[in-house]
């Protein structure tokens, strides 16, 4: 089962979780790694309102209910790691969720929220990673470093 995420870039029903994303690189990186530069979420909820720079993620019965996706600058032509870290703001069942990252060729524009048919499609079968929930944080993260590509890169990641 996906959950929901809020989240805000600097980066269900049965759960629906809020929080903020950040985007760590390496130390040796950091100066210059990667940084969460546009964020985007669309949703089935008709009455969902605006989380100013974050996003919801969920899943209903029938499916997804919520995506994200961020759109990474990439600014080294040598990171590491970049890990991406989901900072939850709230929501059900989290414990029971599992919230992976995707990524999308898709040409999407910012949106809070967005309707579900302007959603990017995601591309899990390609290339899916798992986030980890840390529950005494209140945090999802995972290294993203595979879908980002190298320097000069602007990748979009799906959150579902």
């Amino acid at each position: 089962m996906r959950i929901g995420t809020t989240t805000r870039a600097a980066a269900a029903l049965a759960a629906a979780l809020w929080g903020a994303a950040a985007l760590a690189s390496a130390p040796a990186a950091r100066a210059q790694g990667a940084a969460v530069v546009g964020v985007g979420w669309w949703t089935r909820q008709p009455a969902a309102g605006a989380r100013n720079g974050g996003f919801q993620v969920a899943n209903a019965p029938d499916g997804a209910y919520s995506e994200a996706a961020l759109r990474v600058r990439v600014d080294s032509p040598s990171l590491t790691k970049a890990v991406l870290v989901l900072n939850e703001g709230g929501g059900l069942r989290q414990d029971s969720a599992a919230i992976q990252v995707c990524p999308t060729s898709s040409t999407w524009g910012q949106a809070d929220p967005g309707s579900w048919d302007q959603a990017p499609q995601a591309d899990c079968r390609r290339q899916a990673v798992k986030l980890d929930r840390n529950a005494s944080q209140s945090t999802w993260s995972a290294n993203v470093l595979p879908q980002l590509g190298q320097g000069g890169a602007t990748p979009s990641l799906m959150i579902v």
